[in-house]
């Protein structure tokens, strides 16, 4: 007999749901979505829940990302960070400049995700902007990082033992994976716990992993 998700009260299925709901690198829809789409009521919810506590910050949409009060950002589990291409020859800083944004200040954030898909090597400047991230709340537990890789088989994985280095020193566990021609580096704390960042160890641990100095 199937189980009546239905027949829980709302406000316990919106606490199940925002497991299932995070948005992913290429914004495709969470499975749970795609499946309660037959029943109009529950996809009706569950897509006003998605909306609510998932962030796609852009360079195009930062203005109006900025411009969200607080109580909205307070909503926000779910943030992705989008570091944008650069021309060639262009310094490869991101694009994105939210150094003084409230979200430096406090925020509910519990999965961040930076997209520099369209880079070799990701921004410093953006994983300095992640520490600041990090620092604003107490809720993150896990970091992941995309980017394209165009080094030779077995360059990442002799990388990877230094990182490994780093992260059991952190008490964080890190995973690589190549999907599609795309790095995808994922840190997670351990034990189900928050990751507690701060500085240097934050820095050093993400710029290892993406070959940064």
């Amino acid at each position: 007999m199937p189980f009546n998700f239905k027949g829980l009260p709302k406000e316990v299925r919106a606490m199940v749901s925002q497991l299932e709901l995070e948005l992913q690198f290429d914004n495709e829809l969470p499975a749970l979505l795609v499946a309660l789409a037959p029943d109009k009521q529950l996809f009706k919810e569950a897509l006003h829940l998605f909306k609510k506590i998932n962030a796609n910050v852009t360079e195009e949409n930062e203005a109006e990302f900025k411009r969200k009060r607080m109580f909205e950002l307070l909503h926000i589990k779910y943030l992705k960070l989008d570091s944008g291409p650069h021309s060639p020859g262009e310094s490869p800083k991101p694009h994105l400049s939210l150094k003084a944004h409230k979200v430096q200040l406090r925020n509910n954030f519990s999965t961040i995700r930076i997209d520099c898909s369209l880079e070799e090597t990701p921004p410093r400047e953006m994983f300095c902007f992640l520490s600041g991230l990090v620092r604003a709340s107490s809720s993150i537990t896990k970091i992941m990082v995309r980017y394209r890789t165009t080094n030779p088989p077995g360059y990442d994985n002799n990388r990877r033992d230094a990182v490994y280095r780093l992260a059991r020193d952190l008490h964080v566990t890190e995973v690589l994976q190549v999907v599609n021609g795309y790095n995808i580096w994922t840190f997670e704390a351990a034990n189900g716990s928050m990751l507690e960042w701060f500085g240097s160890p934050l820095l050093r641990l993400t710029t290892a992993a993406t070959g940064q100095t």
